[in-house]
């Protein structure tokens, strides 16, 4: 979890509004709290805050992607 802080930490550097994680891992309850609770252990008085948010699609982010691929390719035809 250390690993994938540090990583935001460094993305953060871009200044985005907030990081959205998605796929299964973000339909996994445990993993997003422990994720929220090791970035609200950063030290914020020199970095910019780290926002977290989950997809709305979680794990069926690709069926939507799939479902866009097939409409395009065979049903706009």
């Amino acid at each position: 979890m250390k690993s994938l802080t540090n990583f935001l930490i460094n993305l953060n550097m871009f200044d985005p509004e907030k990081f959205l994680i998605g796929g299964g891992v973000s339909a996994n309850k445990i993993f997003m709290d422990a994720l929220k609770k090791e970035v609200e252990k950063i030290d914020y008085t020199v970095l910019p805050k780290i926002y977290l948010e989950s997809c709305k699609l979680t794990n069926d982010a690709a069926c939507y992607g799939m479902l866009a691929i097939i409409e395009k390719e065979y049903i706009e035809e």
